[in-house]
């Protein structure tokens, strides 16, 4: 699989489904258009993976921060 910076991606094009299919005989989630199939969870057809990637890593990291500024607001008012 080919990855990118989420950056490299900007403005994303999402193809959400919440429909499984059979395409080359996998089963995967995308949409069956006239002219062939979008697999979700394909780069190479789509940025959801990139733009959930994004996402999580966003609020990981806000996640670490909350945690960080609540502790040195604990320290400081001496409640370890």
């Amino acid at each position: 699989m080919f990855l990118f910076h989420s950056q490299d991606r900007v403005p994303f094009a999402v193809v959400g489904s919440n429909t499984v299919i059979e395409s080359g005989g996998k089963r995967l989630r995308g949409r069956q258009y006239p002219w062939g199939t979008v697999e979700v969870e394909n780069l190479e057809h789509n940025d959801f993976v990139a733009l959930r990637n994004m996402l999580i890593r966003c609020v990981k990291h806000a996640a670490c921060i909350s945690c960080i500024i609540k502790k040195y607001f604990m320290t400081k008012q001496g409640i370890s």
